[in-house]
């Protein structure tokens, strides 16, 4: 390396590591219901605690197995450097609420804590930062990342599949299964808007009506039911990336931050859940059918639950790109300063996410659900309580 001038670094570096998260319940007395009268002796009442939730006594911590292997360089004097990154983590057993059947008469079969679900993680991460002095008084800085993620069910509870998270009158959204990615949503494809009420009482789809959506005969027996359901997409972005440029001219300064993802699917849980009262959004007022041959996009609006089933049509590119930050700052002369008995006075006008480009039929396309399964669903009016550990 001393006998040359292009690499000031040059590591290959490699990692191997094991966490476990041991924060999992086991607080039984949590799981019981105070009766005011529940135990009785003779003819008076007392006090009295019982087991409303089934506990699962075998539920242990969440692990997560990662790998890594990476190329760390520097160029020129440390002017340019470049980091990248191969990753490969199992994280197994993880900790979340399922559906069990109601024979137990638990109070919380919709939501029984458990080892639900493994997955497996993987992918590039990928940075590059140039800086350079192009005078004593111009500075450039530029940067930019990018990384990439494949993520992957490798075992459900009890081995098939899981159909939990958020539903509406029965009808899941999220379906947990092997080779799947987390939060993958399931249910049915749609190939248009019927038109006629003779075009759908042909298609096979019980009791469709002209305006209604027209879903795809998966298994092309003719007949339109649960077996054609399918999955519809991930919430899980493919990709992520970002870049930015800082520039120093003199005792002005200028930073410019962007920001984005790709291949992510949003399910616009807003367009689906209907009870009546809510608004429905401009583009889908404007472009909704209201007879035949005015969409075959948009359904007619309804609060019929037998329309607005789990479907693709709710399902909507997540995709976007955005400037997270413009930063235009002065600095005052330094005379100037001490006279105000500074050592510095800088001047400066930011703005946070001055501009977003996304086609999603929302207010944002950053989703703020938390809920490591339900993580793509804008969720407004219902609420849910699922129980959640992460490492």
């Amino acid at each position: 390396m001393s006998n040359q001038n292009v690499f000031s670094l040059l590591k290959l570096r490699a990692s191997w590591g094991k966490l476990g998260n041991p924060d999992v319940t086991r607080a039984y007395t949590l799981r019981t219901t105070i009766l005011k009268r529940g135990a009785y002796y003779g003819n008076s009442g007392a006090p009295a605690q019982t087991i409303d939730r089934v506990i699962d006594p075998n539920i242990g911590w969440e692990t997560t197995t990662g790998r890594d292997i990476g190329l760390e360089m520097g160029l020129f004097n440390n002017k340019l450097k470049i980091d990248a990154t191969y990753f490969d983590k199992d994280t197994k057993d993880v900790v979340y609420g399922v559906t069990q059947g109601t024979v137990s008469g638990a109070s919380n079969w919709k939501n029984y804590i458990t080892n639900a679900y493994s997955f497996n993680n993987r992918g590039f991460e990928v940075s590059v930062n140039y800086d350079t002095k192009i005078s004593d008084k111009v500075k450039l800085g530029v940067y930019g990342n990018f990384t990439t993620l494949k993520n992957k069910i490798t075992s459900v509870y009890q081995g098939s599949y899981l159909e939990t998270g958020a539903s509406l009158f029965g009808n899941s959204i999220v379906r947990l299964q092997n080779g799947q990615p987390v939060g993958a949503y399931y249910g049915y494809e749609v190939t248009g808007v019927f038109q006629t009420d003779a075009e759908a009482a042909a298609s096979g789809q019980t009791g469709a009506k002209a305006g209604w959506l027209k879903f795809a005969d998966m298994d092309g027996n003719g007949i339109i039911d649960t077996r054609d359901k399918t999955f519809l997409g991930s919430p899980i972005p493919k990709g992520t990336y970002g870049f930015g440029v800082n520039l120093n001219v003199y005792d002005f300064d200028i930073a410019v931050d962007f920001q984005g993802v790709f291949g992510n699917k949003i399910y616009n849980y807003n367009r689906e859940q209907r009870y009546g009262n809510e608004n429905w959004d401009l583009d889908f007022y404007n472009n909704r059918w209201r007879g035949a041959g005015t969409s075959n996009a948009y359904p007619m609006t309804t609060n019929n639950q037998s329309i607005i089933l789990p479907s693709s049509f709710f399902v909507e590119d997540g995709s976007y790109f955005r400037i997270r930050n413009i930063t235009v700052g002065y600095n005052l002369p330094k005379d100037f300063a001490k006279s105000l008995l500074l050592t510095k006075f800088r001047l400066y006008l930011s703005a946070q996410n001055p501009w977003t480009s996304f086609k999603y039929n929302g207010f944002s396309p950053e989703i703020m659900n938390t809920d490591r399964v339900q993580m793509g669903l804008i969720i407004i009016f219902i609420q849910f309580q699922p129980f959640i550990q992460s490492v």
